[in-house]
């Protein structure tokens, strides 16, 4: 790769500059030694273990020249080979710099080679460049593009049926682009318009010129110029090999400028940048060290540097420290892991017809800014691709909805692929994409293309128009044609016929006819009070048609429960103390009297007013804040209902004690905020109608998310972000490994966002969700019974469930319901086992409770878990609690109810409802109560409460203070707040920033949200229905991701089910060691089951997805969770079968030896003579040779005993058989000569023989010189057929061969055994040929029995087997045929007679 020759030369241009640059190191020169590593794991530990080695003599880990020991090691530019790298140096601590891409430890190599990449790479090209997709992001190593070059070529070379989209392929910082040679002329237009990220980078002065300049000058050291050098220039050295010969020669006079872009470039890549930062860091790094030290003189005088091995661990320390200045002024230095602290440039590719390209900067990524500042885009500098016409494209699934239509979802696409549906009946989308189409305003409707609200015309029935003049007009008529006939019937009201019909009474319809005919008039024209009032009731009275329906105007039912103190500025609250059950309203009674139906006091809440009311005297009592002004407060109760917050929010628009909304005659009780809460459903409807009065509104308690920017513009949220705490919880999770979790939302819009925010996270995480149940809200007392049986079917799902740990969201009241729905079990018979559950609770909540659940028990909450907005204790503010009286019973409109449910008491004036127990005294104490009924600590509620008055007074401090007000407000006595001047006060609110009396700093985010952490808190209960909120850690969203969460985990105190044990909350236990995970089917993905590794493959870590093989010469343990080493096997000396069989073949060779002695020495004996002495000696030998060549088969194989083994084997063998054949066609043809007139006489004799053991040898002596020529045995290493062994053997080459030579020796054992057959009987006392016969027989048994014994076993036992074939076949022949010759020769001499051997039997 021609352009990656760059790299070479930057680190050589870096060695150049800095031994030039007397400031650096001075009398020290700096040299460099590089090496190719070909993209192989193999070559780049074999590069790795030349460094340590001495130079020119390759022995790893033996470096006798402290001189050229690396001080550093700069590798790249692709992971793959950084790896292998570090494995070894990282032992010998030598430090490594990465260039060109990143670590990553998991061991996955990933090929590139075409030829794997052409049969995927048609359906690869199919789908890329048949997808709808404009824009490719392509993640790579510098390699890839070669890869991608390839893939782009595919229609050229196959007929690929798709119609290709064009495509902008966004590339990754580790990509650059290089080809292999024969891609050279291939078009490079693809990757014009492209864009890339590369890691910031500027040209380096002189570096340019220095590549100009480069020559052939350096080919004795630079191993890579001459290959480069012929494949950049097309041309070839004389001296070259005939492969390389290519094209004209090379003159050395070539320029590297000359070249094209995509051959290579003489401008700065980057990656050859970072090369050059890198050298200049090893070395800044090395300064460094040495000046610590103090050895800056010894090195200006010694002129040599001393930098033993023991040093380089220290380099390290000192290279991750490092920050310095290159020579373009660029500051280098890397982070406390290692990696460079830099951005990113956003490159443009732009390619001209030449083969050359330009990389044009268009813009930058800077990880340190601002997340707005982060990228900058120089749009206008960008060129597209030309398929484009220089428009910048969209990357869209599908086009856009346009007004008038909704977005639905594809069915199984992804979730940017949506339908465009029209708005229905009544409803518009006046944006693009829209989700929902929304309901026009009353008085509107949508227009034509139902993407716009038109206001409807107002239309009555007037006087102006046809209709009503001709209803007018006949209703006068009418009323003309009654009054004359009551004329003409008073006229003559003396006549009969009148007085015969009841004169009055005539009168009386007639008049009432024409009232109402006259009445009809009403109903024309436009509506006004007078006409309204009228006009059903004139109808109805003058008619008489049924009794007078009114619906009387009241004043609104009071708020019962406030708490008013005056003063010069006035806070607003707006809090929830009571909780409400009413009926649905029907209409069919008064509704006052059905909004009362049941109401429970939350005695716990009552510490909130409290905490105002500790606020205002602190301040009021501190001449340091507004002095001279007094804080006042007006607090209501919302009951926890949008209605009775909508009252309460109209209640402080009027003037005091006059419900008359936006009517305020007194400024002085005009409030500057409100501070509203605990929960979200209060806090809405607050929101609605503050924001048009600009009031500025602090939120405690819970968070209100508005889309509504007029809405969100005077929010202000003692609430740290949700973000924050969803966060904080997923920590929290994967800090205690909590892996299988139940989660509980409130089912309403917040619990539905936060499951829309969390549930991505988790999974992400690794945490799956076994449950997803929602607690019931109870709007009406009537749907109890309802939600009721609801609640047993969550019971049995949550409690059911083999989750240990539920997640539950929830507002402040929320508690109330977790303990009704834990008190199930009581009420109905459930048959469910329940799992013992932490609960981890949200900030929101708190302890809560109704009255009637007091002597319930609490220990569900004991051990759980709950975020809280971090607080502290405030001083004094217990002490206020403890002094609280009934004092303040006036103003306080809570005190009583609180008092009566608190104490379990009641005043002689209470109602007979409210008479319950003892009397209340007025004497007893805050102190005395359990805390689940009212706690004298500083709750987390109370804190931010407090905190919020303080934050309203700071915030109109800093405003007064900056319109020069400050002298005028002692004097005055009264300040100035009319309402226009609110909206300026949330100005200030935003930017307050202030220390409390605890000494915390309070302040907001642009988003109005606190800027707070949150509290871890474990609860612990007690018998006496107390309990303990203990802080066992902290959730730090400002701090570092690793320091975010800290957690004290000896001091939880977890659930008594546990036994003070830390529980694991998982699907199922972990996959030991020695076994990998399998996901259960529809089950999450975090639910496995654990299947054993299968042979030869390990596990070494619990839940690993995947067992992986042992390298090559390891094999599993027992358990097959640790490779071990496989011991070197071979048959050897060494060992009891190489001995014994070493013994018996020299046994056998010392006794066929012998038998070879006798008979030389009896060699003019009858029987020696008789049995072809010659062919007896060649059949002795060859039989002396096979013992000992069982001896090649015993120790380490060898190049020359792998040659000699199987070679020698066969001839040697064939050499006996075709002895053992002559000597039994001898005796055939002897007897067959004896005949009288045969002509066998002429075959018998010595040539016979002979040339039947030389045919025979020489024609297994020719297969094997084939065998040997063309695929000759060698060692070997079998790695695979033993387990726990690397097997050293001779591989046969051509086990084609093997088998011919066996089959050879078969084919004559054969031919000799059958040939013996048939001579056994004949007449000879000593006939030879039986003996063949029974040898035969032994050989021909042990070489069957071979073939599958051998094919059966593995290693050296493979090995023993054909030795002891080789020495049991030997032995056969040479017992069954010489043993009964050596017996008559020594011990029967009297038979060795001629006369004997003559006699026939």
């Amino acid at each position: 790769m021609t352009q990656n020759y760059q790299h070479i030369l930057a680190l050589a241009f870096a060695v150049k500059e800095i031994n030039e640059n007397p400031q650096i190191l001075p009398n020290i020169t700096l040299g460099f030694d590089i090496y190719n590593s070909h993209f192989i794991a193999s070559w780049t530990y074999l590069a790795s273990m030349e460094l340590l080695s001495t130079r020119d003599r390759f022995i790893p880990n033996y470096k006798c020249d402290a001189q050229n020991h690396p001080v550093a090691v700069i590798v790249g530019p692709n992971s793959e080979i950084c790896l292998p790298m570090a494995n070894i140096l990282g032992i010998y601590k030598i430090p490594q710099v990465l260039y060109g891409s990143s670590l990553v430890t998991e061991n996955r190599m990933q090929s590139l080679f075409l030829n794997h990449l052409f049969p995927k790479g048609v359906e690869t090209y199919k789908i890329v460049m048949g997808s709808t997709a404009k824009v490719v992001v392509l993640y790579g190593e510098i390699q890839t593009m070669m890869a991608l070059r390839y893939l782009l070529q595919l229609p050229d070379i196959e007929d690929i049926p798709v119609k290709a989209t064009p495509k902008i392929w966004v590339l990754s910082a580790q990509m650059d682009f290089t080809s292999l040679p024969f891609q050279r002329n291939w078009d490079i237009g693809f990757v014009h318009g492209a864009l890339s990220l590369a890691i910031h980078s500027v040209e380096l002065s002189g570096f340019q010129k220095f590549l100009q300049e480069k020559d052939l000058t350096s080919e004795k050291e630079d191993g890579f110029i001459r290959d480069f050098w012929q494949q950049a220039f097309l041309c070839s050295f004389l001296d070259s090999t005939e492969d390389k010969k290519d094209g004209d020669m090379c003159t050395r006079e070539e320029k590297l400028e000359a070249l094209p872009g995509s051959v290579f470039e003489t401008i700065t890549t980057a990656h050859s940048y970072t090369i050059y930062n890198g050298v200049c860091a090893v070395l800044h790094a090395l300064l460094d060290m040495q000046l610590s030290r103090g050895k800056h003189r010894a090195i200006a005088d010694g002129g040599r540097l001393d930098l033993g091995g023991q040093q380089l661990w220290q380099l390290q320390h000192f290279l991750r420290k490092v920050s310095f200045n290159n020579s373009a002024g660029e500051t280098i230095s890397f982070e406390q892991n290692g990696e460079l602290v830099s951005g990113f440039d956003i490159v443009n590719w732009v390619t001209f017809p030449n083969q050359s390209f330009l990389r044009v900067k268009v813009g930058k990524i800077d990880p340190g800014s601002h997340s707005e500042k982060m990228l900058v885009v120089h749009e206008n500098m960008t060129v597209w691709p030309s398929m484009f016409n220089q428009a910048q494209p969209l990357s869209v699934c599908n086009d856009d909805c346009h007004p008038g239509y909704s977005r639905r979802k594809k069915e199984g696409k992804p979730f940017c692929c949506y339908d465009c549906l029209p708005c229905p009946e009544g409803k518009i989308s006046y944006m693009k994409d829209m989700d929902e189409c929304s309901q026009c305003p009353e008085g509107q409707y949508p227009n034509k293309d139902k993407n716009e609200c038109l206001r409807k015309d107002i239309s009555f029935l007037s006087y102006e128009e046809p209709l009503g003049i001709s209803l007018a007009t006949v209703a006068l008529s009418f009323s003309f044609i009654t009054a004359l006939v009551l004329g003409i019937f008073i006229k003559h009201r003396h006549s009969p016929i009148v007085k015969a019909n009841n004169r009055d009474l005539t009168y009386t319809l007639l008049l009432s006819l024409l009232l109402s005919f006259l009445s009809a008039l009403l109903f024309i024209g436009e509506p006004k009070n007078l006409t309204c009032l009228l006009r059903q009731m004139a109808f109805g009275i003058i008619f008489s048609v049924g009794p007078v329906v009114t619906c009387p105007i009241i004043e609104p039912f009071p708020i019962r429960h406030k708490y008013y103190q005056a003063g010069d500025l006035i806070i607003a609250g707006i809090t929830s103390q009571i909780y409400m059950f009413t009926n649905p309203i029907t209409f069919t009674e008064h509704h006052y009297e059905q909004l009362f139906d049941e109401h429970q006091f939350m005695t716990q809440n009552y510490q909130h007013i409290l905490a105002f009311a500790f606020a205002a005297k602190e301040i009021n009592e501190n001449p340091q804040i507004l002095p001279n002004i007094t804080l006042g407060f007006d607090i209501y109760n919302s009951h926890f209902i949008a209605s009775w917050t909508y009252l309460a929010s109209m209640e402080l628009l009027s003037t005091r004690d006059r419900f008359i909304p936006n009517y305020k005659c007194d400024t002085q009780n005009h409030p500057v905020a409100v501070i509203v809460g605990p929960n979200f459903e209060i806090c809405l409807p607050m929101s609605n109608i503050l924001c048009f009065y600009k009031i500025p509104q602090v939120l405690y308690g819970s968070s209100l998310v508005t889309e509504n920017k007029m809405q969100s513009l005077f929010l202000n949220h003692l609430f740290p972000s949700e973000a924050h705490q969803n966060m904080g919880i997923l920590q929290l999770l994967l800090y205690f490994r909590w892996t299988w979790i139940g989660v509980i939302p409130l089912g309403d819009e917040n619990g539905d966002r936060f499951l829309q925010h969390i549930i991505p996270m988790l999974t992400q995480n690794g945490i799956c969700i076994d449950f997803v149940q929602r607690f019931p809200s109870v709007p009406f007392s009537s749907e109890v019974a309802q939600k009721f049986s609801e609640g047993v079917e969550t019971y049995k799902i949550v409690m059911g469930s083999t989750a240990k740990v539920v997640v539950l969201y929830g507002e402040i009241q929320t508690m109330f319901i977790l303990r009704y729905f834990l008190q199930v079990p009581d009420i109905e018979d459930i048959p469910v086992k329940a799992t013992p559950k932490i609960w981890i609770l949200t900030a929101q909540m708190d302890f809560t409770s109704f009255p009637f659940q007091r002597n319930w028990d609490i220990g569900f909450v004991h051990g759980a878990l709950s975020l809280a907005i971090h607080s502290v204790e405030l001083s004094g503010f217990q002490k206020f609690l403890q002094e609280k009286d009934l004092t303040s019973e006036k103003e306080d409109g809570f005190v009583r109810d609180f008092w009566q449910q608190a104490f379990l008491c009641s005043f002689s004036d209470s109602t007979e409802d409210e008479k319950d127990g003892d009397m209340c005294t007025g004497e007893e104490k805050l102190e005395a109560l359990p805390g689940s009924v009212f706690e004298t600590i500083t709750t987390a509620h109370s804190y931010t409460i407090y905190n919020g008055v303080y934050a309203v007074l700071h915030a109109l401090q800093d405003m007064l203070f900056s319109r020069g007000k400050h002298r005028a407000i002692p004097d005055d006595r009264r300040l100035d707040l009319g309402g226009q001047q609110l909206w300026q006060l949330q100005h200030f609110l935003r930017k307050v920033s202030f220390n409390n009396s605890a000494g915390e700093t309070i302040s907001f985010d642009q988003n109005g949200e606190l800027v707070s952490g949150f509290d871890i808190v474990n609860w612990v209960t007690f018998p006496n229905q107390s309990f303990l909120r203990v802080k066992v850690g902290k959730i730090d969203p400002g701090s570092p991701s690793e320091k975010m969460l800290v957690v004290h985990e000896n001091m939880i105190v977890w659930p008594s089910m546990f036994n003070q044990a830390q529980p694991l909350s998982v699907c199922n236990d972990d996959c030991h060691p020695g076994y990998s995970r399998r996901k259960k089917e529809g089950k999450p993905f975090c639910c496995y089951d654990c299947l054993p590794c299968p042979e030869g493959k390990i596990s070494y870590m619990k839940d690993m997805d995947e067992c992986s093989q042992c390298p090559e010469g390891q094999y599993p343990n027992k358990d097959k969770n640790e490779c071990l080493t496989k011991d070197i096997s071979f048959l050897s000396y060494e060992e009891p079968l190489g001995i014994s069989l070493a013994t018996v073949a020299l046994s056998f060779s010392f006794i066929t030896a012998l038998v070879l002695g006798i008979f030389i020495k009896h060699r003019d004996s009858p029987l020696v003579k008789a049995n072809n002495r010659d062919l007896t000696y060649t059949l002795l030998l060859s039989l002396l040779l096979s013992f000992l060549s069982a001896l090649l088969f015993i120790g380490e194989p060898k190049n020359l005993t792998c040659l000699l083994r199987q070679t020698a084997f066969g001839i040697i063998f064939s050499v006996v058989v075709s002895c053992v054949l002559a000597k039994t066609v001898l005796v055939v043809l002897a007897f067959m000569a004896t005949k009288p007139g045969s002509r066998m006489r002429k075959w018998v004799g010595i040539k016979l023989s002979s040339s039947i053991v030389l045919a025979c040898s020489l024609s297994q002596a020719t297969i094997c010189l084939v065998w040997l020529t063309t695929s000759p045995p060698f060692p070997d290493v079998d790695m695979h057929s033993m387990t726990e062994k690397i097997v050293l053997e001779c591989n046969e080459g051509s086990v084609t061969m093997f088998y011919c030579v066996l089959s050879f020796l078969g084919f004559l054992a054969i031919i000799s055994f059958t040939v013996a057959f048939l001579a056994r009987k004949l007449p000879d006392s000593f006939n030879e040929a039986k003996f063949i016969t029974f040898s035969m027989l032994v050989f021909c048994s042990v070489w069957v029995s071979f073939v599958p014994t051998y094919l059966s076993t593995k290693g050296k036992s493979m090995v023993a087997v054909e030795i002891f074939s080789i020495l049991t076949s030997s032995a056969g022949l040479l017992g069954c045929i010489f043993s009964p010759k050596i017996y008559i020769i020594l011990l029967r001499p009297d038979l060795n007679k001629r006369g004997h051997l003559m006699k026939k039997k």
